[in-house]
């Protein structure tokens, strides 16, 4: 079982979104595809990153719990690798899709 949560703040209207998702809870095709998002944006290696104050850019806290391992770190727009920010961007839309 996989778990990713992610926790949107910051943007044009300062609000905090969350999502989460659970792996057991996806369909075989979206387990794949989220399997996949992870190993190209490798949540495991990440470390906290700021890039510095940009109006309205969202910051995202993010944390990965996939068997023992667990990762918690923070990143903003554009800090983000673009294979991270398609990992965020699928998990906050699977999220809202359920």
């Amino acid at each position: 079982m996989m778990l990713i949560r992610v926790e949107r703040s910051g943007g044009f209207a300062g609000l905090t979104t969350h999502a989460e998702v659970d792996s057991s809870q996806l369909s075989a095709k979206q387990a794949h595809e989220l399997q996949q998002m992870l190993a190209a944006a490798q949540p495991f290696a990440q470390k906290s990153r700021d890039s510095g104050a940009m109006p309205d850019q969202y910051q995202y806290d993010i944390t990965v719990k996939d068997g023992g391992r667990e990762q918690t770190f923070t990143t903003n727009d554009a800090a983000a690798s673009e294979e991270l920010q398609s990992l965020i961007d699928w998990v906050m839309k699977a999220a809202r899709n359920r």
